[in-house]
């Protein structure tokens, strides 16, 4: 099926995988074109195999960078905080060790639902957690911008009973 003059042709049977490289070429293009850096957040549990390395690795040689977005994209209010910075370590641990193996250096973290707690406590242990490991947040950059976009949306998030999060 035809997307239109110029686009590639999209095959019944070129699965999941080859439709993300598609994706990942296009997109880097993209940012290429027009000298833009980006970071791309991993869900560690998502990198499965030799396939889902080389993304990232693509990703990479595009000259970005790769930032942890834990290991299962748990959420800080639904969890305790203990449980939940054991998943991010998790995350950070594996996604570390394949950036070290290419002489990279993991920078950001982005907490899941962009929610920091919903406890004093909560908030408090993820940013301790934080400092410790000397990461930047996505949120200290974009946080207004997400949040109004969110505000927007009309997809309540996993957190909220109703309309759009404003967590």
């Amino acid at each position: 099926m035809s997307r239109g003059p110029g686009r590639r042709r999209f095959r019944p049977g070129v699965g999941l995988a080859g439709a993300a490289i598609l994706l990942l070429v296009g997109l880097l293009a993209v940012l290429a074109k027009h000298r833009v850096p980006a970071v791309g957040f991993v869900v560690w549990t998502n990198v499965r195999d030799a396939g889902d390395r080389a993304i990232l690795q693509r990703w990479l040689a595009g000259g970005h960078e790769l930032g942890n977005h834990s290991f299962a994209h748990p959420s800080l209010t639904r969890s305790t905080a203990e449980a939940w910075i054991a998943d991010g370590e998790k995350g950070r641990a594996g996604l570390d060790a394949s950036l070290r193996e290419r002489q990279r250096v993991l920078r950001f973290f982005r907490f899941p639902y962009l929610h920091e707690g919903d406890t004093a406590a909560k908030v408090d242990a993820a940013r301790d957690w934080m400092l410790l490991l000397g990461r930047k947040t996505a949120q200290e950059k974009v946080a207004a911008l997400l949040l109004t976009i969110l505000q927007r949306t009309s997809r309540p998030c996993p957190d909220c009973e109703q309309g759009p999060c404003r967590q």
